[in-house]
């Protein structure tokens, strides 16, 4: 349901609408680091394994299958959360999800053998698709529908710097602090900022036109 909290603050409607705001930018902004918030711990996990494979030894199945599981958290539960999650508070379902993704980044940087690490990674993969559902909620709220094509493009564009970061600096990361915990802590850390960004930043814009979708 839609909160009456972010109904009460927002402007004066015109029947038509409401006029464009700048802050949109800011929200397409926080879109773009809730993506950084996933693929940074994911993809800087095939760098850190042969570290990880130090503390806890596994067989090379168990390590395919710890480096898949994200994705399969993901598939399992992509489809499913546009069903259960599309009703849902946009706002409070992002900011719970990366609250979430935090920590299990966190528990995986904990992990003392390969299930903990395989339910961390896995429930890490189905936070983010449980948050499926927030990022085009959002965007009706603040974009018209002229737009949606440049901030898609703005938002796949910028996700793969994080993409870029995840490979070439996790090397550089894990050289400087020494070990795989402390780096996979230090990815916990900037999730768990970006989640305080949204809880700072964050807004709903209703307008009559979002509410007349979302009533449909």
């Amino acid at each position: 349901m839609l909160s009456s909290q972010a109904e009460l603050k927002n402007e004066a409607l015109e029947s038509s609408g409401a006029p464009l705001s700048s802050y949109r930018w800011v929200i397409a902004a926080g879109v773009v680091i809730s993506n950084w918030s996933l693929v940074i711990p994911s993809l800087s996990f095939g760098i850190l394994l042969p570290e990880i494979r130090t503390s806890f030894p596994m067989t090379d199945t168990q390590a395919g299958w710890l480096s898949s599981s994200a994705r399969i958290g993901n598939v399992l539960l992509a489809i499913a959360s546009v069903f259960i999650f599309a009703r849902t508070n946009p706002l409070k379902l992002l900011r719970t999800t990366i609250f979430l993704g935090a920590g299990f980044t966190f528990m995986m940087a904990a992990a003392m053998n390969f299930w903990m690490m395989a339910v961390a990674r896995l429930a890490f993969g189905a936070s983010f698709s449980a948050r499926t559902p927030s990022r085009p909620l959002l965007s009706q709220q603040w974009f018209p529908l002229r737009e949606i094509p440049v901030l898609n493009g703005i938002v796949i564009g910028l996700t793969s710097l994080a993409e870029f970061f995840a490979l070439a600096a996790t090397p550089f990361i894990l050289a400087w602090v020494g070990n795989w915990r402390t780096t996979l802590s230090i990815y916990g850390a900037f999730v768990s900022a970006v989640f305080l960004a949204w809880m700072v930043l964050g807004k709903e814009r209703i307008t009559p036109d979002y509410l007349k979708k979302a009533a449909a």
